[in-house]
């Protein structure tokens, strides 16, 4: 299959003679505007490589490359202009991110070695990008599974939490979402300090002691120590670390960085965070949101709206199932006890293969078989 690319320049006959040079190596899209250009890439797969000339009506290059990086990150952006000005070339940069700067006239063999370039260059980010959901995402989810079976009522808030973040990521169009969200699933790594006891009580949001509060503080510092072994998530590690960092400096780790010093998705997390403990408090959403937009000195406010607009949804309905009837990928809508009334998984936690094991073992012990309520999703 021949890599696409789409070439944008308000000139007929430049269009179509760069459909007739480059065709036979390539899948040549092409477009008049750079309006007619956002339209193709909306309304089909991503090209490899966009080539857009500066100089065009109603919307410039700039502007154009602009807006397909807002679209398709990883898509690569070249930049081809008469205009060889300093200016031209520092908006290009910095506005549309671009790959590379060519000037008119540019000969089809310059062109087609930056279009070759440009669609290796979009090769490597897409195996970049497999190799980080496949493999890394896929081993954070394993560690977190293994940690659920021992502390269901700690490790069950991943899925809630994780999911929320993924939708405060999409409302920022987060270039680095995935770091957001495996910072989310690693967030309560360092939880597995803590007893059993004191994990209980933070589970039914009742006051921590003195001494058990300074023990909670520090689990984000041995978290970020554990995650900072891994290649690659050195980023995550940092995001952790900073997850309990009040906005206005308070809280650790104790340090002079405030506001927007801290890191994004670490701000992120820790709005998700305070949410997630008032509804396992037994706090309404409503409430719960009441009570952190009252503490502007924590929290910062943009987030504290956006987590306001991607929860302004109605609740999922939910429905009553045998535990054989559980599939992979549902919801609990509710907390799964043994007969002893020990908590096996928490509410709000996804089915998973372990997990759906687990449950099936949990359903040959008993002489009755147990219902559970799900998410309808």
């Amino acid at each position: 299959m021949k890599p696409k690319i789409l070439l944008v320049d308000d000139e007929q006959d430049v269009v179509d003679g760069y459909r007739r040079t480059l065709r036979r190596n390539y899948e040549v899209l092409t477009a008049l505007s750079g309006r007619e250009g956002l339209e193709l890439i909306d309304s089909s797969e991503p090209p490899c490589v966009v080539v857009s000339d500066y100089r065009m009506p109603e919307m410039n290059g700039v502007e154009f490359l602009a807006q397909v990086r807002e679209r398709r990150r990883d898509t690569v952006r070249i930049m081809l202009t008469g205009q060889a000005d300093f200016e031209a070339v520092t908006q290009a940069v910095n506005e549309g991110n671009v790959f590379r700067f060519m000037t008119k006239p540019c000969s089809a063999d310059a062109l087609m070695h930056a279009l070759d370039a440009g669609i290796e260059q979009y090769r490597l980010v897409r195996v970049e990008k497999e190799l980080l959901n496949k493999t890394l995402t896929g081993a954070v989810k394993a560690i977190n599974d293994i940690l659920a079976l021992v502390h269901p009522g700690v490790f069950g808030r991943i899925a809630r939490i994780r999911r929320i973040v993924g939708d405060l990521a999409r409302e920022f169009h987060e270039e680095k979402a995935w770091q957001w969200e495996i910072a989310a699933m690693l967030s309560q790594v360092g939880c597995v300090t803590l007893s059993g006891e004191m994990l209980a009580k933070m589970r039914k949001g009742e006051e921590l002691k003195a001494d058990e509060q300074k023990m909670f503080l520090h689990h984000p510092k041995i978290g970020a120590e554990l995650i900072s072994n891994i290649p690659r998530l050195e980023e995550v590690s940092r995001i952790v670390e900073y997850q309990e960092k009040n906005f206005d400096g308070s809280g650790p780790p104790a340090n002079d960085i405030r506001g927007e010093d801290i890191p994004l998705g670490a701000r992120v997390l820790h709005v998700v965070l305070a949410y997630d403990r008032m509804l396992l408090a037994g706090g309404m959403e409503a409430q719960a949101l009441f009570q952190i937009k009252k503490k502007s000195d924590m929290y910062d406010s943009s987030l504290v709206a956006a987590l306001e607009k991607v929860l302004n949804v109605e609740a999922l309905p939910t429905q009553r199932i045998l535990i054989s009837d559980l599939e992979i990928g549902m919801v609990l809508a509710e907390d799964v006890l043994s007969p002893e009334g020990l908590l096996l998984l928490a509410k709000g936690q996804e089915v998973t293969a372990t997990l759906k094991r687990r449950m099936e073992n949990l359903k040959e012990s008993q002489q009755k078989e147990q219902y559970v309520e799900v998410e309808w999703r």
